[in-house]
């Protein structure tokens, strides 16, 4: 089987439609693209026409300031879906980056193939477009989580409400975390060093364990 209609088979947001319907009807109209580590997918004020199934790799979404430092908004890993938001609005403008964060690769279709009639079977056009409509407001529920977090005004206030909805979300008080240590930091728009040392300190204090990724919270 074709790796392209494999990955298109195993999302959410396509298993619904049937293999001949994938492989007559949208995955001609894909195309797949390679990407190295730190090179932009789109950046702020370029228009998105395409919507972007990550075949493998990362892709951070963030805003990059003028003194270097950078907001994380998320990482997209295998199998996430990219630009979707974006090819909904009317001006299809990137409010921010997209940068593969290792060697990726992407599959892409035009959005207008989903969003507007004529290039697919319109029942199968209407399963994407509820699809997408959860996708988005996923995306949405996400972005709130996060302004939350950065509402709280100190380190370690930020550090446990994140670490909180994470063990909430995955059902444990034992869990792994989507970021590196520097991925965590620009997510909570701090500072490398300062988190790895107010981490270091609430370790001390049994607020919690760590291991580079996973983390346990201790009952206080």
């Amino acid at each position: 089987m074709d790796n392209r209609l494999h990955a298109l088979q195993e999302h959410p947001l396509f298993s619904s439609l049937s293999e001949q319907s994938l492989a007559r009807q949208l995955l001609p109209l894909c195309r797949e693209r390679s990407f190295l580590r730190d090179q932009s997918i789109f950046h702020p004020q370029e228009r998105v026409d395409q919507i972007a199934l990550v075949l493998s790799g990362r892709v951070h979404l963030a805003h990059l300031f003028e003194d270097g430092s950078i907001s994380l908004m998320t990482v997209l890993g295998k199998g996430a879906v990219l630009g979707a938001d974006l090819a909904a609005t009317p001006s299809r403008r990137a409010p921010y980056h997209a940068l593969a964060a290792e060697e990726t690769q992407l599959l892409l279709m035009p959005a207008d193939a989903i969003l507007t009639p004529g290039s697919l079977d319109e029942g199968d056009r209407l399963i994407l477009l509820q699809g997408l409509l959860r996708l988005v407001a996923n995306a949405n529920m996400k972005k709130e989580y996060r302004l939350a977090i950065l509402s709280r005004k100190g380190l370690r206030q930020r550090i446990l409400t994140y670490l909180t909805m994470q063990a909430a979300k995955q059902g444990s008080q034992s869990f792994s975390i989507p970021f590196s240590r520097e991925e965590l930091a620009a997510f909570l728009c701090v500072n490398r060093s300062a988190l790895s040392h107010e981490l270091s300190l609430m370790a001390e204090e049994g607020i919690l364990r760590f291991r580079k990724n996973e983390f346990t919270l201790l009952d206080r």
